[in-house]
Parts: structure tokens; C-alpha cells; sequence
């Protein structure tokens, strides 16, 4: 916001702090973010979590990694997400898919 000028030659200006001074504070212009997650058995807090990293971290693609050992499939909270959150990737893997063979 611009004061009036007291003189001709004088001009006031308020900034704003922001976490990113440089940018317009708003959620478009912050940065977009991928997580890779290890779960296991968080179906309980797992839907806030994505929730919250969705909108507060600008979170875009999510890498949820399950536990062999748990007891829970994830499958069908992530397919809710999917669903109504067509701009969040997530993809979901077992531990085949970053587990070496031995």
C-alpha cells in the first residue's frame, strides 16, 4: 500500500514479510513439492498427513511406501485422494519395488 507523500518528494511503501520475499505470497507461487513416504499401519493419521502436506506444502506427487510387516492396505485412501485431487501423482509401492534382491 502507498501512503500520500508528506512532501513532493517523499513516498512511503509497507512490505509484507513473507517466508519467500521475492515472491507474491500467494499458493500459486510457492513451491511444488514430491514426498516419498514409508508407512506402516498409519491409515489412521495417514489422510490428515496428506491432506496437510497437500495444501501446506504444495505437495504434487507422493510416493507411498508399505511396509511388508503391515497389516493395513493403504490402497483405498490413496484411490479417495486420487480421485479428488487429480493434480497429486501417487504412487503406491510394495517392497519389491525398492527392496534388492538377495
Amino acid at each position: 500500500r502507498i501512503r500520500k507523500p508528506k512532501s513532493k518528494t517523499t513516498t512511503t511503501t509497507s512490505k509484507k514479510t513473507t517466508p519467500f520475499p521475492d515472491r507474491a505470497h500467494d499458493d500459486m507461487n510457492l513451491p511444488m513439492f514430491a514426498i516419498c513416504l514409508l508407512t506402516k499401519d498409519d491409515l489412521p493419521i495417514l489422510s490428515e498427513w496428506i491432506a496437510y502436506h497437500y495444501h501446506a506444502l504444495q505437495m504434487r506427487h507422493l510416493v507411498v511406501a508399505v511396509d511388508p510387516s503391515s497389516t493395513t492396505d493403504p490402497q483405498p485412501l490413496l484411490d479417495t485422494f486420487r480421485l479428488h485431487l487429480p493434480d497429486l501423482t501417487i504412487d503406491q509401492w510394495s517392497d519389491k519395488d525398492f527392496m534388492p534382491d538377495f
